[in-house]
This record gives C-alpha cells, sequence and structure tokens, in this order.
C-alpha cells in the first residue's frame, strides 16, 4: 500500500534548480547583435552624465558673474548658488546606475559569447535585472511626484 499513487497528491518540485544545457544558435544570434547596442547605450550614457555636470558646473560659473544678462531671473538665482551643481549631479546620478547596468550587461554578455563562462551570463542576467528595477523604482517615484505635484496645483487653484 506505501508505493501506491495517490492522484490527489501535489506536485512536488525537484530540491535542486533545473540545469539548463545552453543556448541555442538563434539565442547567442540574438545576444551577439544585442551586446553592442547595450555598450553603446550605456557609454552615450556616461557621455550623458558628464554633460550633465560640466554643464551644471558652466551655469553656476556663468550664473555667478556679475555681468550676467539674465541676473534678474529665477535660472539666476538658482544657478548662483551651490544647487545648480548640486542638481546637475543629481540628475547625472540618475542616468548614471541605468548606464552602468546597461553597459556592463552588453559587456558580461560580450564576454559570456567569447568563452563561455556561465559566470559570465550570470552577471548579465543580474545587470539585466538590476537595470530594469532602477527603471521600476525610477518610474514609481515619478508618479508618486506626477501625482503630488498635481494635487499641490489642484489644491492651490481650489483654495486661492
Amino acid at each position: 500500500m506505501s508505493n501506491e499513487v495517490n492522484p490527489y497528491q501535489s506536485p512536488e518540485a525537484p530540491a535542486s534548480p533545473i540545469q539548463l544545457q545552453g543556448l541555442t544558435v538563434l539565442m547567442q544570434m540574438y545576444l551577439r547583435q544585442a551586446s553592442p547596442w547595450l555598450r553603446f547605450m550605456g557609454i552615450l550614457g556616461f557621455i550623458g552624465v558628464g554633460f550633465y555636470i560640466f554643464g551644471s558646473i558652466i551655469a553656476t560659473v556663468l550664473a555667478s558673474s556679475h555681468g550676467s544678462t539674465w541676473a534678474n531671473s529665477s535660472y539666476y538665482k538658482l544657478f548662483s548658488s551651490s544647487a545648480g551643481v548640486v542638481l546637475g549631479l543629481f540628475c547625472g546620478l540618475i542616468i548614471f546606475f541605468p548606464s552602468l547596468y546597461s553597459y556592463r550587461f552588453g559587456a558580461r554578455i560580450r564576454s559570456y559569447l567569447k568563452e563561455g563562462n556561465d559566470e559570465d551570463l550570470e552577471l548579465a542576467l543580474k545587470n539585466n535585472k538590476s537595470f530594469w528595477k532602477f527603471c521600476g523604482i525610477y518610474s514609481i517615484i515619478c508618479i508618486i511626484t506626477i501625482i503630488l505635484a498635481l494635487v499641490f496645483v489642484i489644491g492651490i487653484a481650489v483654495f486661492r
């Protein structure tokens, strides 16, 4: 009686995860085609970070010069202090992490396809996960910020 199979028993998962045998030729081709673009987008992101930092420093220097033609504007008030540099660094930081994850993902895929080391594939997928996690958290923050801004603007319009 102990050898009988109970048809109502829930299935049991194997104790160890299933090991993949490898990637098909088509999968490798898609990864090979995506890798340079991932690295390219990462490099463009790093260049964007540099532009944000450089631009915020230049704007701060120009705003703090006494002969500025826009000295009465709100931009002057923002960038004449260190707030402009902090804003530029913050925007650069937002771009830095997804650029880093994208570049690392592409570089690890490239390394995996050349050497066949499973650790490279694992690290590539880890960076892909980190990229999308960052994008998701950033999107949630943006949605919350937009909702709060709308509530604030509607509140000002109603109670004015």
